[in-house]
């Protein structure tokens, strides 16, 4: 008998699931029904186990990859989402199924069929789901609040043009002013958003706005001049990241 739990906040999903699921399988146990993160995350360390986890993506309390982040959790998993079908067919990648609700009935086969016939071993792959999800997920800097003489200001992240290390010292560049910030670029460039800005190199993460121009430099690195113009040795790209910021130049 294979034990279920499902995580579901919406009332009529979680309905449909458990009589979709006593209708394909009636001798699935469930052994739990839960609406929220912290429900789900005190069901687990109170000891609770399952062998098959229906999750829903996105919760009343938010998303639920941060179950993974309080609860060790080695079940396997079907995701329930009202994701489109394209995100999807890239989750599917993964070899753990998605259900787009409403869930039909022959896609839930589908999915129970293709747990049952898994190998345990290939449950591990859940690790690389939940990195997907945290990246598409993941929330990054909107703002940033700096001081400027006996001011507070608050700047945009699409008003930056760069960040760069200055004698141990991070600045923000924003219209055409400089900023020293409480950050390293190592940390900026956890919480910024990858598709705005881009590690230069150990000095410098610049957006689309602050590179004036790229040259073609030798043994296949690129060289940057920022704008506004900085007063630093050159900025290079070396060979082994220009093929990146050749991709996040031309997405």
């Amino acid at each position: 008998m294979q034990r279920v739990l499902i995580v579901e906040d919406e009332k009529p999903a979680s309905n449909r699931l458990l009589s979709l699921i006593g209708e394909l399988r009636p001798n699935y146990q469930i052994v739990g029904i839960e609406d929220s993160i912290e429900g789900t995350v005190n069901w687990f360390q109170k000891g609770g186990t399952a062998d098959l986890l229906f999750l829903d993506i996105h919760l009343a309390d938010g998303n639920s990859f941060y179950i993974f982040d309080q609860a060790k959790i080695n079940t396997p998993i079907i995701f329930t989402t009202a994701y489109d079908q394209y995100a999807i067919k890239a989750f599917k990648l993964n070899s753990i199924d998605y259900l787009l609700k409403p869930i039909d009935k022959q896609d839930l086969l589908k999915s129970i069929e293709k747990f049952e016939k898994a190998n345990p071993l290939e449950h591990n792959e859940i690790k690389s789901v939940l990195e997907t999800l945290k990246l598409r997920n993941k929330e990054y800097k909107t703002r940033f609040l700096v001081r400027y003489v006996d001011k507070l200001i608050s700047i945009p992240s699409q008003d930056i043009s760069y960040f760069i290390s200055e004698e141990k010292i991070v600045f923000l560049y924003a219209n055409n002013s400089r900023y020293a910030v409480d950050f390293t670029l190592d940390h900026l460039e956890e919480v910024l958003e990858p598709t705005m800005f881009f590690r230069i190199n150990r000095k410098c993460i610049a957006s689309m706005k602050g590179i004036a121009k790229i040259s073609i430099h030798f043994n296949g690195k690129l060289k940057v001049d920022l704008n506004p113009a900085v007063a630093t040795d050159d900025l290079i790209i070396s060979k082994e990241k220009s093929s990146d910021f050749k991709r996040w130049l031309d997405r």
